[in-house]
């Protein structure tokens, strides 16, 4: 079960937002933003588009969302981030 899929991501409206852009990009390697530091925002939602659409980002996502399916997993994974599971437990149990 994918929890995250690209189309959602993508069609959200998240990349429009430059302070989001800005905090996404710096945790991409160095070596896949120096061509956006001078191509401006149409460069730099490209490059977030094609990191959504990326194998490497799809596998993630589909781990995290195998490891986010069972509920000890739910809690425990959110729990170490210092999140309130309990909002999603009621979806993932119910």
């Amino acid at each position: 079960m994918t929890l995250l899929k690209s189309d959602v991501i993508l069609s959200s409206g998240i990349f429009s937002d430059p302070a989001i852009r800005t905090r996404l990009l710096a945790l991409l390697p160095s070596e896949s933003t120096a061509a956006v530091v001078e191509g401006g925002e149409s460069q730099e939602v490209a490059l977030l588009q094609d990191t959504v659409h990326s194998p490497q980002f799809q596998q993630a996502v589909d781990v995290l969302s195998e490891a986010l399916s069972d509920p000890a997993n739910y809690q425990s994974l959110l729990g170490s981030f210092n999140i309130d599971p309990s909002p999603g437990m009621n979806k993932l149990v119910g």
